[in-house]
């Protein structure tokens, strides 16, 4: 009987581990949804963000995940102002990439393809091409391609939180 509790207490302890490691990846679209809880405003117009500020998230992005709303974004925030450089590795999705410093948008990247699939549908991440952004950045925006333009968002526009 000790052995039966003991094993299902290290049960219970593995599987509450596991499930609340922060390497584990959202496994529902409700777990994904609830990464994008931020509200970020350009031209009142509200989008729900991720705010990725550590090199491992930043590096990971939105590499793997299957697609981004259409009110969803991922904000990407450096410690300090640099030139940024952003590539489509693992992308499934196209996307627009909106370059911050101090608030104001100062270039937007629209319709940046994903990585064309090979004949086995595995994404093909040779030769990536990568996108400069247009002087020292401190965020960078990205959002499902078109967004911007459906929005009339332009380099200029603040953002506000």
């Amino acid at each position: 009987m000790k052995n039966i509790f003991l094993y299902s207490l290290l049960c219970l302890f593995l599987a509450a581990t596991c499930s609340n490691s922060p390497a584990s990846k959202p496994s529902t679209l409700q777990e994904a949804a609830s990464n994008y809880s931020t509200p970020l405003y350009i031209n009142n117009k509200k989008i729900l963000v991720e705010i990725v500020n550590t090199p491992d998230k930043m590096q990971h992005g939105l590499s793997y995940r299957k697609n981004l709303l259409e009110n969803q974004g991922m904000l990407f925030q450096f410690e300090k102002s640099q030139q940024a450089n952003f590539w489509m590795k693992d992308m499934n999705f196209d996307i627009d990439i909106i370059w911050i410093q101090e608030k104001k948008i100062v270039g937007i990247n629209s319709n940046v393809p994903a990585p064309v699939k090979d004949q086995d549908s595995k994404i093909n991440n040779t030769n990536l091409p990568t996108y400069p952004s247009p002087g020292t950045v401190d965020m960078v925006l990205e959002v499902t391609a078109g967004w911007s333009e459906k929005n009339n968002i332009k380099t200029g526009d603040r953002i506000s939180f």
